[in-house]
């Protein structure tokens, strides 16, 4: 009797066996398509990435290319009508003048940026439309008397063309400037009337620019033309964080992309770059104001008017 009963429970816990084994043989086989579908999806993303490079690595070469004719367009360009020589300078020579020149800037010392100019650039240097050192270092004086305290960080130099006749190199760099609240009713003028903008731009102690140098040497390598360029649409959005403010900032702005200033909203009405450098060298009044009265125009007016009521305000 015992065993009639004990059959069928013998049998019961072989088939839950069997159903167990059946269970466990699908979940293997189902995670072993899993990984299947898994690893082909995986394969197939490889594929598409590899591609995807080939093709960018294609377009960077086209667009380098594209780049180095246009370059040697423009250097026929500009090179048009001067007298061309083999060159025979190094790229190493390129970068040094490159980086004697932006430590001449930057020291904002007439003597040393005149000495650079006298030995590393061609007596007709271009600067934009004009033609001659003096143009060059009148703007860096200019640019060291509005921006006192600037630095340029993160230099960045690279020889961008070279061939038989020319060379190019390029200076990628941030240029950092101090903010007081002359320079900003100064050079953007609008910030005069709108109170909020002045408000967001006397909150920030420096303005970050980037900015560009671009060099064109001759055969003899010098420096035949020199063309500087500020982003001041990147750098003016960091500060205001609207594009509709930088574009009215820009709009009457008083200094170009090339950093040139218009000199009737310097302090006095002109300078002379003093060529003689009498007197010590080491001095930083490094200009000579032109005889007659300094008088301020209608923007230097109400510049003048925010200054004192702004110093009104602190002291109280």
């Amino acid at each position: 009797m015992s065993q009639h009963f004990s059959q069928p429970c013998s049998e019961n816990r072989d088939d839950d066996v069997d159903q167990d084994t059946e269970k466990q043989e699908a979940t293997i086989k189902a995670s072993i398509k899993r990984q299947q579908r898994y690893r082909e999806k995986q394969r197939q993303y490889v594929d598409r990435l590899e591609e995807t490079v080939k093709r960018l690595r294609m377009e960077v070469d086209e667009r380098l290319t594209a780049r180095h004719s246009a370059y040697k367009v423009r250097i026929q360009e500009y090179m048009s009508g001067m007298p061309l020589q083999s060159s025979t300078v190094q790229a190493t020579s390129i970068i040094s003048c490159m980086r004697e020149c932006i430590i001449a800037f930057e020291s904002g010392n007439q003597e040393q940026q005149a000495n650079f100019l006298d030995l590393a650039a061609c007596s007709d240097v271009r600067y934009g439309d004009q033609i001659g050192r003096t143009f060059v270092l009148q703007h860096w004086a200019y640019f060291a008397h509005l921006f006192c305290s600037f630095m340029l960080k993160k230099c960045n130099y690279i020889v961008e063309c070279q061939d038989q006749y020319v060379n190019v190199g390029r200076v990628s760099a941030l240029l950092v400037i101090r903010l007081r609240r002359h320079l900003w009713t100064s050079i953007f003028p609008h910030t005069i009337l709108n109170e909020r903008l002045r408000t967001r731009m006397v909150q920030k102690s420096t303005l970050r620019l980037p900015i560009t140098f671009i060099f064109y040497f001759d055969g003899l390598g010098k420096v035949c033309r020199y063309a500087p360029t500020i982003d001041f649409v990147t750098g003016l959005y960091m500060v205001v964080q609207n594009y509709g403010d930088v574009a009215c900032l820009l709009e009457t702005a008083k200094i170009d992309a090339a950093g040139r200033i218009l000199e009737e909203l310097l302090p006095f009405d002109t300078y002379q770059v003093d060529s003689d450098f009498c007197g010590d060298h080491c001095s930083h009044n490094r200009f000579q104001t032109s005889p007659g009265c300094r008088n301020f125009t209608a923007t230097h007016k109400f510049a003048m008017s925010f200054l004192l009521s702004s110093d009104t305000e602190e002291q109280s």
